[in-house]
This record gives structure tokens, sequence and C-alpha cells, in this order.
């Protein structure tokens, strides 16, 4: 029988990280998962880690990808093509998820029917050791049930989505662009899936300074790539003018934000 839930873990050089990462999937209280990590040919140690959990629990499954410069969107893809859970979740391989999580995305998205469920989550600040969340309930707008997408933190790990889904609309993380993230964000929106939400905190997103994110270089300032992406796929599926603006208003909303945010080493020598 095929497990339940996918849960795929993108893994490049988190030695630090990755154990806590994996203690945390395989304490979870819902069992029936299969745990596909990535190695995206890791130069730490972090393939070592893999192998020793993969040696202790069958759940665990490596995939090995040839980094060819293809980013997290490549180790994501090459997961997804593996996957053979009813439902799919996204996991970063330096971040945690409280032991609760796989049980009720699943119950949530079995009594409801939804295609996808989203949760809320605790920032936790490497430096100072502090936990916070960084979107209360609030920010989820209109409904439970059909939340506004343009309310919600456009990133993998925040859901859990039913595979079918995935396979339904042929979707694939873009590759080789910065970040990949939001993608599928607008995949999903565009094709009006039926959600639910949870408003607990179920994730723990670690902010650290040398993360893609926290080196505030080319990660904040290469940000447009991802909109580009975003209008190709909307064009190929007939659906830019219907988004178009709302596209639009996000980019540049996006950009403006994070312009102060780009550190002034690297804006005086790319920008």
């Amino acid at each position: 029988m095929p497990p339940k839930i996918s849960v795929i873990i993108p893994v490049y050089n988190v030695e630090k990280y990755l154990a806590k990462c994996l203690d945390s999937v395989i304490a979870q209280t819902f069992g029936d998962i299969e745990v596909l990590c990535v190695d995206h040919s890791s130069t730490d140690g972090s393939l070592a880690i893999l192998q020793e959990y993969a040696s202790r629990d069958n759940r665990i499954k490596i995939i090995p990808c040839v980094n060819t410069r293809g980013g997290p969107g490549q180790a994501r893809n090459a997961g997804l093509e593996h996957a053979q859970g009813k439902y799919t979740y996204f996991l970063d391989s330096d971040d945690w998820i409280d032991p609760t999580l796989c049980e009720k995305a699943y119950n949530r998205l079995e009594q409801s029917g939804a295609d996808v469920v989203f949760f809320v989550w605790h920032e936790v600040n490497e430096n100072v050791k502090t936990v916070e969340c960084r979107y209360s309930p609030p920010r989820f707008k209109l409904s439970l049930t059909n939340p506004d997408f343009f309310h919600i933190l456009p990133v993998p790990w925040n859901r859990m989505t039913k595979t079918g889904f995935l396979r339904k609309i042929d979707f694939r993380f873009p590759e080789g662009i910065l970040p990949e993230d939001n993608f599928l964000h607008w995949a999903l929106l565009v094709h009006e899936p039926k959600t639910e939400v949870i408003l607990e905190k179920l994730y723990f997103y670690l902010r650290r300074d040398d993360s893609q994110t926290g080196q505030r270089g080319e990660y904040i300032a290469k940000h447009s790539q991802v909109y580009t992406a975003i209008k190709q796929y909307l064009q190929k599926i007939g659906k830019y003018e219907q988004y178009r603006e709302k596209l639009l208003v996000k980019k540049y909303r996006t950009f403006i934000g994070y312009l102060h945010l780009i550190r002034r080493d690297y804006m005086a020598k790319h920008v």
C-alpha cells in the first residue's frame, strides 16, 4: 500500500540543522508517511546524516540529485517525481515541524475533501533564540475554507497539498531561478483549489544569517525572476489577463518591500 503522505525534503549542505529536521519528521504522531530526502550534491556531512537516519527508519528514502545549478526547485521536482503519497508536503531541511502536523493536516484534508490545507507557524531567530509567530491567524481573511491567497505567505512549507491535484495541473517548480517558492503559490491559486486553514502553529521556521534569505543579496535582488516565470505560466494556460493586475501589484510591492533589505555591498556591485 502506498503511504498516505509524502514529505519531500531538499537537502544541500545543512549538516548543522538536518538532524533536528529529521527528528521532527520521524516523531510524527501520524506514521503512514514516506520521507523523500533529495541529496542535492551536498559537500558537507549531510549525506552521511541521511544515510544514518535511513538505516534506522525505512520510511526515509534518499534520492540523489546531481546539482546542475537548478536550485531548490530542481531538488523538489526530483522528490515530487518519486512521491507516492495521497498528499504531498514540502519541508525545508533547516526547519522542523510540530509532532502533530501530518496528523492534523491529513485529518482536515480527509474530512473536508480539500485540495490544500494551510497552517500558521513560529519564526525562530537563530541568534537571539526567540520564538514568535510571524503571521497571526487574522492574516487569513475572508473564510477559513476559502482564504484569500493574497493574504497567505507564498511558501511551500505552510501547506499540504493533494498529490493528485499537483499531477492534474502538471506542476513543476521552475529551476535555476530565485526564489522559486512563489511559483507553487500562484500555480495553485489560478487553478482554484478547495482550501482549508488550520489555525495552529505547526511549523518552526528558522531565520538564520547564512541562509539564502538571510544573506540579503542575490536571493532578494533577483526576486523578479520568479514573477517572470509566473507570467509565462499564466500566459501558457491562458489566464494572464485575468490575473495580470494582481500579479503586477504583488511583484512591485514585493520589490519595494525588499529593496531596503539588500546589503549595501551587494547593491554597490550588482544593482
